[in-house]
């Protein structure tokens, strides 16, 4: 069966992170990401679970706390010792930083994933206070002069190192030139208050994001072609129906409702959730990112970022997007005239032969009824919630060795 390609999907997600307007990535780019290393023996005063990288939804918001300042108190203690070493080397310095940060990475994980599933307002704000916090002190770690000096003792006795450990020295020491050890103090100072501030930016935007409650009002004409279980869930205010921005919402909306003015409100509500507060934390971290680029000696953010990725500099991403771009348009080119052609059929003189962002899902899923007979609704007639989450959960058990309890 022959769905619309991924050269068309492509062109439109594309299309629909721009018009969000968010941030290429979050405060974990600036704090350097930690290998997998064993987990050390928790303290009785953590919970244990979760310690041990169990996902427990039982968690309140003082545990949580608890279990950051925890995790943030056992790496401090076990830095200062590895800053005190007398006799630095690979073996002794080294995997023992790796060790930590991996530690910490890992005992952090669990309280902070809580911010994206937990159901309590509080969980989830102790959650992002966590990730904060941590991201703060992963940069105070890399700006610290007696860990690093203690690296760089390492690293200059010449040791004969191959493969993945030589990779390890290289990359640790690259990790904090880029933190800004080879600047001033002063300046490393501003290069770390700098990335604080995206820290909470970052972290700012994707809460308000995420805690967004707007919706969207309509009356019953403009929900024709919406499923008969989506209108009977859906709450009313009067005569109209409230359509919020949640993806159980928004997907089915976009796919199925026949207005395309209805479609077009809902796009914008859901490409512009956070509004005018991350618009300007938008443009405060584009230029925060780009100050601390040209402190570091870099000619702007993106040339930072390439500098450990495979393209040499902007200009060979920018030819690699524009070849990519030509392409993809030769093989969506036919497949939106297609689109186009049902918006012609559907509207008549009204259509303006464009498919726009809020046309192309109920487009595509107009497509897919009248040209494969391929009907969504009556498809997940056969895959009922809790059968699909029960036997997803298997699937996840025998692949991954995991096991889920309630």
């Amino acid at each position: 069966m022959r769905m619309i390609s991924l050269a068309v999907l492509s062109l439109f997600i594309a299309a629909d992170y721009a018009a969000a307007g968010l941030p290429g990535y979050g405060p974990s780019d600036d704090i350097v990401p930690a290998p997998a290393a064993p987990v050390p023996a928790p303290t009785p005063a953590i919970p244990a679970a979760a310690i041990k990288g169990r996902l427990d939804f039982g968690l309140n918001a003082a545990a949580i706390a608890q279990m950051c300042s925890g995790a943030k108190t056992r790496s401090e203690e076990r830095l200062k010792e590895l800053a005190a070493v007398k006799e630095p080397s690979f073996r002794s310095v080294f995997l023992p930083f790796a060790n930590i940060l991996s530690d910490l990475q890992d005992e952090t994980a669990v309280p902070m994933f809580l911010f994206h599933v937990g159901a309590d307002q509080a969980v989830r704000e102790a959650a992002m206070a966590c990730d904060t916090e941590i991201s703060k002190y992963g940069l105070d770690i890399f700006t610290r002069e007696d860990i690093y000096g203690t690296l760089k003792a390492a690293a200059d006795r010449g040791e004969l190192l191959a493969g993945e450990d030589a990779r390890l020295v290289e990359k640790t020491l690259l990790d904090f030139k880029r933190s800004g050890m080879g600047l001033p103090a002063a300046d490393r100072e501003k290069l770390k208050s700098l990335r604080k501030r995206l820290v909470e930016l970052s972290n700012d935007f994707s809460k308000e994001v995420a805690e967004n409650k707007d919706y969207a009002l309509f009356p019953p004409a403009q929900m024709t072609g919406v499923p008969a279980d989506m209108l009977a869930r859906l709450s009313r205010e009067g005569d109209k129906y409230k359509v919020s921005l949640d993806y159980p919402d928004y997907f089915p909306f976009m796919q199925t409702a026949k207005d395309p003015e209805a479609r077009r409100i809902l796009e914008n509500k859901f490409n512009l959730r956070g509004g005018e507060k991350n618009k300007q934390r938008l443009a405060e971290i584009l230029k925060l990112r780009d100050e601390a680029a040209k402190l570091l000696g870099y000619k702007d953010h993106a040339a930072y970022v390439l500098e450990e990725r495979m393209a040499a500099d902007s200009d060979e991403v920018f030819k690699f997007l524009d070849s990519l771009r030509q392409k993809l348009y030769l093989k969506a080119k036919p497949e939106l005239q297609a689109l186009a052609a049902l918006k012609k059929q559907e509207q008549g003189a009204k259509s303006d032969g464009v498919i726009h962002a809020w046309d192309w899902r109920y487009y595509h899923d107009q497509l897919m009824k009248k040209r494969y007979a391929v009907d969504q609704q009556k498809i997940k007639e056969y895959f009922p919630t809790d059968l699909v989450i029960e036997q997803g959960l298997k699937i996840f058990q025998e692949t991954l060795g995991l096991r889920f309890a309630p």
